[in-house]
């Protein structure tokens, strides 16, 4: 019996069986939503809405103008509030120090249609725009606007079943020359867990927006004196904020009062937000400082630091902290002095990202275009670097820590400017050959052609050198996820190089022979591939066929061999490598495979169980020059070999 199979297809059966399970939870849970739903209370809210009495609005026609008092007149059991499109303020008068505020079990919506009897399947946010407004004075004018938007002052103990759902939140100002009170932080939200309290509420589809604040102009975290502020934020975004220290600044306390400050932050973007001011500015989409937080499928496009003074970090500023960056893009960000995309210090700081793209980031007269180290212990797994540029030094990173590069691909970074510094070690990645400044881990590549698409694109093009060269091992060892950076299968026979994974079609299926199939004490036996062309056109450029290496196993090739163990073959067409790699043997060959042929080589092997028994699989993965790659393990004669001591 012939076994056989192309992990590509395996996996997409897989994802579609999975796909459906995840479905039919989905509705699982829907309806016992819905049935929850319809027993929880709801408060009714719209800018039409002329109850005052917010504990009787209990329907659209009752509805109440009073947003805060709608979330407050339900129980500590909970409860929705629906709330229709339109404009919310947190007081009617001018007193800055006013603010919304979540609550335990109060699921806050947005998103309503303003007219008729909508239920949630109407419910659309990004078509009924939901706007919380810190616009309290003068119409138009800041110096006069609430101070938040939103305040979760540290005594609601706010934890995760307080929720905000599809809202736009504007308009706060807190920005001062003072920046040692509440008042100047935190414009958007506020969430207050410092003194040994905890504030860690949930916000989706929510957009931060046109704030502006010391720190935090669109959220701030503090978990300042042992205390705890970790939200979790699902498809929001922050653009157009403005502060000395990041759209959200994530606060764990100084270094005598540490608390934790690690939220969850996924499918979020961060565009366009800026620092002001005279003095250095930082962070311009996250200022963290001893925090851990987790992104997720994040975005950081086009933010700017230090466009009057000096500036740190135009999309990250992290001090003492260990953010996991996970499928993240930094884009066109600047920061006029150092670290363009992120800018990293402290010892005790050790970020983690994997599966990042660094695109067209900038530092205009200091170093560190991508990312500057700056005495950090900084790890790369399978991400991009691509037109990344610095004034000074290091277009792509410069480095005054630890940081390492595995399975990474760095193209057009300024060439021999590409990295500045010290303790840089790279692994398993793709440079050009004018690339210095490191150390060599081994396992890398050079090209003199963009593996990339285009330099905005950084999906492999087809023949990149970047397919099929990275560490499994090393990717696996990082907890990488099982998707890259465009949601694709991550892991596909051999791992590729860089932030994305090919997925070519594969037109090249092989058939794997081993015999004997048991095997006692020292044995020889025999391997035979089939390597056929399933297309109508044959093979181009090079073919590559990956044997996975076992200790109890040795394998020899014969250039001259034409028949291998009663199959005939081609060894002659065939170059064997046993050395050079130390997971695999390679055979390769660049004469074309015929429409609907094949071409075999075969080798032999000596197995040495010594005084063990057990049983060994047999797995190849062939590829060609475009990226197509299917695997095949074991053969006509045993799904696996078993072997006994003598």
């Amino acid at each position: 019996m012939i076994h056989f199979y192309s992990p590509r297809i395996a996996i997409t059966l897989s994802f579609v069986y999975r796909s459906i399970t995840v479905l039919l939870l989905l509705i699982s849970s829907l309806l016992v939503c819905a049935t929850s739903t319809s027993a929880q209370t709801i408060r009714y809210v719209s800018t039409t809405g002329s109850n005052v009495d917010p504990t009787t609005a209990n329907s659209w026609s009752a509805s109440t103008a009073n947003l805060q008092g709608a979330i407050n007149s339900l129980s500590a059991t909970g409860g929705e509030v629906w709330v229709a499109a339109g404009t919310y303020k947190p007081t009617t008068s001018t007193d800055r120090t006013i603010s919304f505020s979540l609550k335990n079990g109060v699921t806050i919506y947005g998103g309503f249609p303003a007219s008729g009897n909508p239920g949630l399947s109407e419910r659309s946010p990004a078509s009924f725009t939901t706007t919380l407004s810190g616009d309290i004075g003068v119409v138009g004018s800041t110096d006069d606007n609430s101070y938040h938007v939103i305040y979760n002052p540290a005594s609601l103990s706010l934890g995760s079943t307080a929720v905000l759902d599809g809202f736009v939140v504007t308009a706060g100002n807190s920005y001062t020359a003072d920046n040692s009170n509440i008042n100047t932080k935190g414009a958007g939200m506020y969430n207050d867990g410092s003194s040994g309290s905890s504030c860690s509420p949930t916000i989706i589809n929510t957009r931060f927006t046109s704030n502006t604040a010391s720190y935090g102009s669109g959220m701030y975290n503090n978990a300042s004196n042992v205390g705890i502020s970790s939200p979790t934020v699902i498809n929001c975004s922050f653009d157009n904020n403005t502060s000395a220290g990041g759209a959200i600044c994530n606060d764990g306390g100084g270094i005598a009062s540490i608390g934790i400050s690690n939220p969850e932050l996924t499918n979020c973007s961060f565009s366009n937000n800026f620092t002001r001011g005279l003095g250095e500015g930082s962070g311009g989409g996250i200022f963290n400082i001893r925090s851990n937080p987790k992104l997720v499928n994040c975005s950081f496009i086009s933010n700017v630091v230090g466009a009057l003074g000096m500036g740190l970090g135009g999309g990250i500023y992290n001090f003492e902290g260990s953010p996991l960056l996970v499928n993240c893009r930094f884009v066109n960000n600047l920061a006029v002095w150092y670290g363009g995309g992120i800018y990293s210090s402290g010892t005790n700081s050790n970020p983690m990202l994997i599966n990042c793209n660094f695109v067209g980031n900038k530092a205009v007269v200091g170093t560190g275009g991508a990312v500057n180290n700056y005495g950090s212990n900084i790890k790369f797994v399978n991400c991009s670097f691509s037109n990344n540029t610095a004034d000074t030094g290091g277009g792509a990173i410069q480095s005054s820590g630890i940081t390492q590069l595995t399975n990474c691909i760095l193209w057009d970074n300024g060439g021999d400017n590409t990295f500045n510094g010290t303790g840089l070690t790279v692994s398993y990645s793709l440079l050009e050959p004018t690339v210095s400044g490191f150390i060599d881990g081994s396992h890398n590549l050079t090209t003199t052609t963009s593996p990339f698409i285009s330099d905005a694109d950084l999906r492999l093009q087809a023949g990149s050198l970047a397919i099929n060269a990275g560490s499994t091992v090393a990717y696996s060892a990082s907890s990488g996820p099982a998707t890259d950076a465009g949601g694709n299968v991550r892991i596909q026979g051999l791992i590729d190089m860089g932030a994305y994974e090919s997925s070519f079609v594969p037109d090249l299926i092989p058939i794997l022979y081993t015999q004997p199939s048991t095997q006692y004490g020292t044995t020889n036996f025999t391997m035979v591939m089939d390597v056929f062309e399933l297309n109508s056109v044959p093979t181009q450029g090079l073919v590559t066929v990956y044997i996975t290496k076992d200790p109890l196993v040795s394998l020899s090739f014969y250039p001259a061999s034409t028949t291998v163990g009663g199959h005939n073959v081609q060894n002659g067409n065939w170059t064997f490598d046993g050395i050079s790699n130390d997971n695999f043997y390679l055979l390769t060959t660049t004469q074309a495979i015929v429409a609907k042929g094949k071409k075999s080589f075969g080798l032999t092997g000596i197995a040495t169980p010594g005084n063990s028994k057990g049983s060994f699989t047999i797995t190849t993965t062939i590829a060609n020059s475009n990226g197509e790659e299917v695997k095949a393990m074991n053969n006509t004669d045993a799904d696996k070999i078993d072997y006994f001591k003598q």
